[in-house]
């Protein structure tokens, strides 16, 4: 199950697998795969997978598919193998894989916008499957359930890119980028930023921008701090970024003190989030602070971002991050620690960071190190980069650490392509 999780910060394939065949059993092979899924391995169990398809039996290539689809954003494709593997194997799932796929397929369904369908499996997995959850899951998916309940009349997202565009960004008071969006008479500067899973906006402004605030939607999201705050459910029938229009975007609604930072009196009034950034398909992010909205989609060979749900990952020097373009600074996290502990150790002091997110700011031992991870095979240096020594929030536990705007601004620009699912630095 996925927390939904907005990350606002102002600091802001481990094992190739070979094509060699091997002694196992099929049943080993797919529990080698099964544990890179759990690790959030997406990448080496793609691998693994495609170097081993042949020793596993068809249901166990279903089942592989599937996730592999999900997380490489192939949506359709995954719930087409879910559905064969009900009708053909049906009768020989056991409960945790069922809980699985229908797991699987009320994702899908929610980043398709098909909401009913969404509640629908959400909803058997409440009803049927109780016993293999434990508290904090069942915790978890009946907070999704309300949201998928609560939208399953609400048509689809669209997204309406007439032709390519070129919008620049403004910085604000701590340097995130920000876009001007509009609706009706409101406009406001909205927050760009991938690592939002839902875009999201203050209480005060969701009603200037006459958005609908569904009733008896109180859910709870995590914050990258690990509070959890209280927020409301809307959707926006239309606004516009530039000549681009949106949709029906769902939007977390917050009181306005929850994305208020009076310490440095900062307030946001909203984050455009991933599923409306995903929806762009083909864009650049240029050095000069400009967003380029392609109209076409340019062919991308490289496969190097998956999606942990509404989380963009990214492969980068063979280990796997959270890509947040509304972070101003990189962090790397315990998991990063442990593979580089004696150099990092020998190296610097620890000290006391600090990190900020809805609901309040945090700190945390740690250290600053120059982070120089190899992009286009040449090492990439950023100073001054946090490095968790301890864990800070479960859900990113599984990741190195988290990309933000200083390594972005070393290149002259990112091209994104969430159709191939790829992220190049040019």
């Amino acid at each position: 199950m996925h927390r939904l999780f907005l990350y606002i910060s102002f600091v802001i394939l481990t094992g190739c697998a070979t094509s060699r065949k091997t002694t196992d059993t099929p049943d080993q092979v797919y529990n080698r795969i099964e544990a890179l899924f759990s690790d959030k391995d997406f990448f080496s169990a793609r691998d693994l997978y495609k170097a081993s398809q042949s020793q596993l039996s068809e249901k166990q290539q279903w089942l592989c598919e599937a996730k592999i689809d999900n997380v490489f954003n192939r949506l359709g494709q995954s719930n087409e193998r879910i559905a064969s593997l009900f009708s053909k194997y049906g009768n020989e799932l056991g409960p945790a894989a069922k809980l699985q796929l229908l797991g699987l397929r009320q994702t899908n369904c929610g980043k398709l916008f098909a909401y009913g369908e969404a509640w629908a499996a959400i909803n058997d997995i409440l009803e049927n499957y109780h016993a293999q959850l434990s508290a904090d899951e069942r915790d978890d998916y009946a907070n999704t359930r309300k949201i998928w309940g609560a939208l399953r009349g609400e048509p689809a997202q669209q997204v309406i890119i007439a032709e390519s565009t070129k919008l620049q960004f403004t910085r604000d008071k701590v340097m995130l980028t920000n876009l001007k969006v509009k609706s009706g008479d409101a406009e406001e500067d909205f927050v760009f930023d991938t690592g939002a899973n839902l875009s999201t906006v203050t209480k005060s402004t969701a009603r200037t921008f006459g958005m609908r605030i569904m009733p008896d939607t109180q859910i709870e999201v995590g914050a990258i701090t690990g509070i959890k705050v209280n927020a409301e459910l809307a959707v926006c029938p239309s606004f516009k970024i530039g000549e681009i229009e949106v949709r029906n975007a769902v939007f977390l609604v917050f009181p306005d003190s929850a994305l208020a930072f009076p310490q440095i009196g900062y307030q946001i009034n909203g984050i455009i989030g991933f599923p409306v950034i995903e929806a762009f398909g083909d864009f650049q992010i240029t050095r000069k602070d400009e967003l380029i909205v392609n109209k076409t989609f340019i062919t991308c060979t490289e496969q190097n971002l998956a999606l942990d749900f509404l989380t963009p990952i990214l492969q980068l020097d063979g280990d796997n991050y959270t890509f947040d373009s509304g972070a101003r600074g990189t962090q790397l996290y315990q998991k990063y620690f442990r593979k580089h502990r004696q150099d990092i150790s020998k190296r610097y002091k620890t000290t006391q960071l600090s990190y900020s997110g809805a609901g309040g700011t945090m700190t945390a031992p740690g250290y600053f190190v120059t982070f120089s991870p190899k992009i286009n095979g040449v090492p990439v240096a950023v100073d001054s980069v946090q490095l968790f020594r301890d864990a800070t929030n479960p859900e990113r536990a599984h990741f190195y650490g988290n990309i933000g705007q200083d390594l972005i601004g070393k290149f002259e620009k990112l091209h994104f392509n969430f159709r191939d699912m790829c992220l190049r630095f040019e």
